[in-house]
């Protein structure tokens, strides 16, 4: 069976090309692909046998679909699945808290149904999914309570402070306390306890604390 090419266009513009792009090189395998990025879509180049050729493009058109149903956009911005976002950084992390991080960034942000609505980016908002997901396992044995793991997470990505220095600020601004088995635990709601601290850190950057 001879080696052939086949050539394949997709429509799309902008930054979906690049994304698209990406999925494709890292989801799709056949011995041979190129990929050309265009104002008006994506040329690929198959190389390779008829049926391999065939198995690829319909490879691409499920990531394809997949892209095209997990991301939309709307007037707010962005329509994206947690499913897609969770595929992507190949992590797992509470979409609640991702909400509340990206609504004290300043962005828009609504979440039903396993969908995240905002006007943030996705790339960014795929990388404050990964940070909480980082720091949420960094702190696996070190914090029982999921509501204060949520707090010091939360704090650690909206300050820039590594979470162990969030610990100590926060207890000592009677926010956390250390229970019988110096575990930290919440004295506070923790959407409430993320305000305070989030707001002593900028008093003290401000020079006001």
């Amino acid at each position: 069976m001879p080696v052939i090419k086949r050539e394949f266009f997709i429509p799309c513009r902008g930054v979906d090309c690049f994304k698209l792009a990406e999925l494709i090189q890292e989801n799709v395998s056949i011995g041979e692909m190129a990929i050309d990025i265009r104002d008006n879509g994506l040329y690929i180049a198959f190389y390779g046998y008829k049926s391999d050729i065939r198995r690829a493009w319909a490879r691409v058109k499920k990531v394809l679909r997949d892209y095209r149903s997990s991301i939309r956009r709307t007037p707010l911005g962005y329509r994206v699945s947690i499913d897609y976002i969770v595929s992507s950084i190949k992590k797992t992390f509470p979409p609640i808290l991702l909400v509340e991080i990206v609504k004290r960034m300043g962005y828009s942000v609504r979440y039903s149904s396993g969908y995240i609505e905002t006007d943030m980016d996705v790339e960014e908002l795929k990388e404050i999914a990964s940070k909480i997901a980082d720091i949420v396992y960094q702190l696996r044995y070190e914090v029982r309570s999921t509501a204060c793991k949520y707090f010091i997470v939360a704090a650690s990505i909206l300050t820039g402070r590594e979470p162990s220095n969030v610990i100590d600020d926060a207890i000592g601004k009677e926010l956390v306390y250390l229970d019988e088995d110096g575990k930290p635990r919440l004295r506070v709601e923790w959407r409430r306890a993320i305000d305070i601290y989030t707001k002593y850190v900028r008093g003290i950057e401000a020079g006001l604390e």
